[in-house]
């Protein structure tokens, strides 16, 4: 077998360089960019203080026998996120509303006079209506909620 020569040896040398140079000087493609991006839109925390009117459900599995729905009034009051009422149901008498807003997103906690919790609703809130729900946390249950408040102004 016949060696290869020095000026084939120089060739295959500058090949497999200007192969390794052109992979290691590829450039990346120009972007223009205009302007600055925007921030995403803030989310407004609706003001949920003053008079509001509505109805309160109790499900079909609710501990006590009440009424399905009855209307209620309540006057919300807000600092920050930390929205509170009391208003008067027949079912469960006076019961407070302490809840906390986060956005558009309530959570509350439902507590009568003696202390005990009947339950913590959540759902979304905008300056006009309130809708909330109480499913006793479990996912699977897509029947009615065990409480549900629906209120507006």
């Amino acid at each position: 077998m016949k060696e290869p020569t020095r000026s084939a040896l120089v060739s295959i040398a500058m090949l497999i360089a200007a192969s390794l140079n052109c992979r290691q000087t590829a450039t990346e493609p120009v972007v223009e960019r205009r302007g600055t991006p925007s921030p995403p839109p803030k989310i407004t925390t609706p003001d949920l203080a003053g008079a509001w009117s509505g109805a309160i459900t109790f499900g079909s599995d609710y501990r006590r026998p009440c009424a399905p729905t009855e209307g209620i009034a309540a006057t919300l009051t807000q600092r920050d996120t930390a929205v509170s009422s009391s208003f008067w149901t027949r079912c469960e008498g006076t019961l407070q509303l302490q809840g906390t807003l986060s956005g558009t997103y309530l959570i509350v906690d439902l507590v009568r006079e003696d202390g005990t919790s009947i339950g913590k609703l959540k759902g979304s809130v905008s300056a006009t209506r309130i809708y909330l729900e109480n499913r006793d946390g479990a996912p699977w249950d897509y029947g009615d909620p065990t409480i549900g408040l629906t209120l507006s102004r």
